[in-house]
C-alpha cells in the first residue's frame, strides 16, 4: 500500500500497483508526469509551480488548490475529506472533491518506463558479450574536437593507511578512456564503489594526498593541468547543496568567491555583474544575492550550487548526483534547468548518478563502470535498448525492480 502526503495530509491511499498505474489525485498525477524517462527525452518535464502552503496557518479547503490545474471554488470553501473510491479492488481513497468526475482519466501513467524489461535482457545476446573494444576507443580519439575533454588511460590508486604509506593501494580506476564534446552529456553509472566519484575527483584535482594518478586529461587537445586557470574550466555541482554552501556567507559572497580565486583579472564591479547574470541564468531573483543559504528551499539551493559552478564559465560541468536529495517535482525543475543551460552555454556535462531514469532523459552517452573498469559504453538509447554485458543487464534489472 502507498500513502501519498501533501502539506501534512494524506491525499491518496491505494495498493501500490494501482497507485502507480492509475493515480487519482492531481498531485499524484503531477508527480508521475515529473518523472524523467526515455519517452520524455527531448521534452521538458512537468514541474509544479508555487510552494507548499504554510502549516502554521494552512488553507481551509484543499491544501493543493493553489497549485492544482483543476481547482474549483468548492475546493477552497471547506475542508476536503479522504473519500474511498468505489468500484476498485482494495482500499483506494482520495482527498479530492473532483475525483469522481474530472479525474475519470485513469489511463495508465506509464511510470515504469525507465527500463523496458523486454529490451533489457534480449535472449539473442550472450551473457559475456562486451560492447567495448580498442577500435571504439580509437574512434572516440579520432573524433575529438579541439574544444573537447579527452581522458586517456586514467588510472588512480589511493594510498595505504598502514605504516607502509609509500605502497599504493590496488588501482581503483583502471584505464578509463572517454571523450566529451561541448554541449554533450556523458553519464557514468555503476554500483557504489565502482570508481565514478574517483574519476570525478581525478578530473578536478581533488584526490587525497599520496594518491597515484596516471594517464592524460586533455582539454582542447592540451594537458588540462598545464593550462592557465584550468580549475575555472572544470567545475563541480555537489550532491548536497546545503552542505556545500557556507552558511555564514551571503549568496553574493558564495558566488563571488570562485571569481576572486579563479578569475583574478576581474574587478569588483565586473564580478558583481557576473553574479547578477548567473542568478538570472538559473532562474533566481536578483535580491537572492543578499540572503543566506538557509533562507532557500532545497531546489533553490541546488540552483545556487549550479550558479556557483557556472559563474566562472567552465567548459565542463561535473554533476555528482545533482538530484538525489530532491523530491520528484523539484528534480524535474533542476533537470529542465540543466538542459536549458547546456543549450544556452554549450557546457559539456559529466553526470554521475545511480538514477537510470535521469540518465535516459539527460545523457547522450553512457559508460558503465565495474570495479574501476569500463565494461560497456555506447549511446544512451542503444545501450538501454540492447545492453551487451551481463553486469549492465543486471544493473538495469535491479533498477526496474526498484521502480
Amino acid at each position: 500500500t502507498v500513502g501519498l502526503m501533501y502539506a501534512g495530509q494524506l491525499v491518496e491511499v491505494a495498493p501500490a500497483e494501482q497507485f502507480f498505474a492509475h493515480p487519482r489525485h492531481p498531485y499524484a498525477r503531477a508527480l508521475m508526469r515529473a518523472l524523467p524517462s526515455a519517452r520524455r527525452r527531448g521534452q521538458p518535464l512537468q514541474a509544479l509551480d508555487g510552494q507548499v502552503p504554510s502549516l502554521v496557518a494552512p488553507p481551509i479547503g484543499c491544501r493543493f488548490a493553489s497549485r492544482c490545474a483543476h481547482v474549483q471554488p468548492a475546493c477552497q470553501a471547506a475542508p476536503v475529506a479522504l473519500v474511498p473510491v468505489v468500484n476498485v479492488k482494495g482500499y483506494h481513497a482520495v482527498r479530492c472533491v473532483r475525483h469522481a468526475e474530472a479525474l475519470q482519466d485513469t489511463a495508465p501513467m506509464n511510470v515504469v518506463d525507465a527500463v523496458d524489461a523486454d529490451a533489457v535482457c534480449p535472449d539473442a545476446v550472450g551473457s559475456n558479450a562486451v560492447n567495448l573494444n580498442v577500435a571504439s576507443l580509437n574512434i572516440h580519439a579520432q573524433g575529438l574536437q579541439p574544444s573537447g575533454l579527452q581522458v586517456i588511460g586514467l588510472n588512480v590508486a589511493y594510498p595505504r593507511s598502514t605504516w607502509a604509506w609509500w605502497e599504493p593501494r590496488p588501482w581503483v580506476l583502471k584505464g578509463l578512456d572517454f571523450t566529451l564534446q561541448p554541449g554533450r552529456t556523458l553519464a557514468l553509472v555503476g554500483e557504489s564503489g565502482s570508481g565514478k566519484t574517483t574519476a570525478a575527483r581525478a578530473l578536478l584535482g581533488l584526490l587525497p594526498q599520496g594518491s597515484v594518478q596516471r594517464g592524460q586529461v586533455l582539454l582542447g587537445g592540451q594537458p588540462l593541468v598545464q593550462q592557465a586557470a584550468w580549475r575555472a574550466q572544470v567545475q563541480l555541482v555537489f550532491q548536497d547543496p546545503f552542505a556545500s554552501l557556507n552558511p555564514r556567507q551571503r549568496i553574493a559572497e558564495v558566488l563571488q568567491e570562485p571569481l576572486v580565486h579563479l578569475c583574478p583579472h576581474m574587478g569588483a564591479d565586473e564580478r558583481l555583474q557576473r553574479v547578477h547574470e548567473v542568478l538570472q541564468q538559473v532562474g533566481l531573483p536578483l535580491e537572492a544575492w543578499q540572503r543566506f543559504p538557509h533562507e532557500f528551499s532545497g531546489g533553490q539551493r541546488q540552483r545556487i550550487a549550479i550558479a556557483r559552478a557556472l559563474v566562472s564559465k567552465p567548459a565542463v560541468l561535473v554533476c555528482d548526483e545533482p538530484t538525489s536529495a530532491l523530491d520528484v517535482s523539484v528534480q524535474a525543475q533542476i533537470l529542465n534547468l540543466l538542459k536549458r543551460l547546456q543549450a544556452e552555454t554549450g557546457v559539456a556535462m559529466l553526470l554521475i548518478t545511480h538514477n537510470l531514469a535521469v540518465v535516459q532523459y539527460l545523457a547522450d552517452e553512457v559508460l558503465v563502470l565495474r570495479h574501476g573498469e569500463v565494461v560497456e559504453r555506447g549511446p544512451t538509447q542503444t545501450l538501454f535498448a540492447q545492453p551487451q554485458h551481463a553486469y549492465t543487464r543486471a544493473l538495469f534489472a535491479d533498477a526496474l525492480l526498484a521502480v
